[in-house]
């Protein structure tokens, strides 16, 4: 989408609205009542240590001086917040492979409804990581490739999912609920507080809802 138009205030703010909804609905509605199902303890440990994970990234990240950025650079704030949202989504991006292989080895079909799931909730991921950069000064080009190999950690947690579930099923829980805590530190801290800069925090509003209501209708489907 980044290279079809330029964003504009309104858009950023009912864009990462709508990724926020998709993210804590997923998280508090599907993964992790999911996790807690299987293993009540392990569904809190991996809670925990996703959610302290993001917020160690958080607390170091923004020290680090970006060699990469490019001439025309001008919000560095914003390029680090989006640089942060991709490594964050990343980071629960591969949990959310080993649900998909975690579907797989208890019966094909489940394993495709998962995946289209989390297919759907990524478009707003990807528009979440995109938009920043852009927006800030940098190239639509690099927006577009840090989304796609943020989008491509997916597949290599699902592959090592595969590997892992041949020895441990049972870390499915802990997987789950990592991605869940990883989720709603990440929306919390970063896409809620992006959106309201943007100055339109009732579009920003509508945009949480109707990511809600997307995320609970792929729910429901599958």
């Amino acid at each position: 989408m980044v290279f079809i138009f330029k964003p504009t205030k309104v858009f950023m703010s009912v864009s990462i609205g709508f990724a926020s909804g998709v993210m804590l609905t997923l998280a508090f509605v599907f993964l992790l009542p999911e996790a807690v199902a299987i293993n009540y303890w392990l569904a809190i440990i991996g809670f925990v240590s996703g959610a302290l994970l993001i917020l160690i990234l958080d607390a170091v990240l923004p020290h680090i001086e970006f060699s990469i950025l490019e001439k025309g650079i001008i919000d560095r704030k914003m390029f680090r917040t989006a640089t942060l949202i991709a490594i964050g989504m990343s980071l629960h991006n591969m949990p959310e492979g080993f649900a998909v292989a975690a579907g797989f080895s208890h019966l094909p079909t489940f394993g495709l409804l998962i995946a289209g799931a989390i297919a759907l909730h990524n478009i707003p991921e990807g528009i979440a990581i995109s938009l920043p950069i852009v927006s800030a000064g940098g190239s639509r080009r690099r927006a577009f490739v840090i989304s796609l190999l943020s989008g491509l950690s997916e597949p290599i947690g699902a592959g090592i999912g595969v590997m892992l579930l041949s020895f441990a099923f049972n870390i499915i829980p802990l997987a789950l609920a990592f991605a869940s805590g990883v989720m709603v530190y990440l929306t919390i801290d970063e896409l809620l507080p992006l959106a309201r800069q943007y100055n339109n925090p009732h579009k920003m509003g509508f945009g949480i809802i109707i990511g809600c209501i997307v995320a609970m209708l792929i729910g429901r489907i599958v």
